[in-house]
């Protein structure tokens, strides 16, 4: 299966920066490694048990918008691949589209994506956060 990318959609707003897991890889390191944090690596790879990271998965250390890079403005869902499991079904389950999936998990391949690994299904940029303002009467 191929996948056009000549058309513009939402999901190219995001550009994701994979690492693939190695023997003796934690955050800490990864951290250093990619000049991000703990806390931002947690964050953006929620489904990750931090003492016990799979080797030769992948997760995000990075992810970028025209608008910010910042890991906490940034939400990720992620699904664990089960045999069988496609972008194009993935994508149906998620009401996005098999390209987006490809574009946001461009380490895999589609035609064999592998069982127990994480891939991201959706990714949400939200709004900075702010304090209200009361106005005195």
């Amino acid at each position: 299966m191929s996948y056009n990318f000549a058309t513009q959609s939402c999901c190219m707003r995001f550009q994701l920066r994979w690492h693939q897991l190695r023997s003796g890889d934690t955050f800490f390191n990864l951290a250093q490694q990619f000049n991000t944090t703990v806390e931002c690596l947690q964050r953006l790879n929620s489904w990750a048990v931090p003492t016990n990271l799979p080797v030769g998965c992948w997760i995000v250390v990075g992810v970028m918008s025209p608008t910010t890079s910042d890991c906490r403005n940034f939400q990720l869902t992620w699904h664990q691949v089960r045999s069988g499991d496609t972008f194009f079904g993935l994508a149906q389950m998620f009401g996005t589209t098999a390209e987006c999936l490809a574009f946001w998990n461009s380490w895999a391949n589609p035609n064999a994506l592998p069982v127990g690994c994480w891939v991201v299904v959706g990714v949400s940029e939200m709004g900075p956060t702010t304090t209200p303002t009361t106005t005195p009467t």
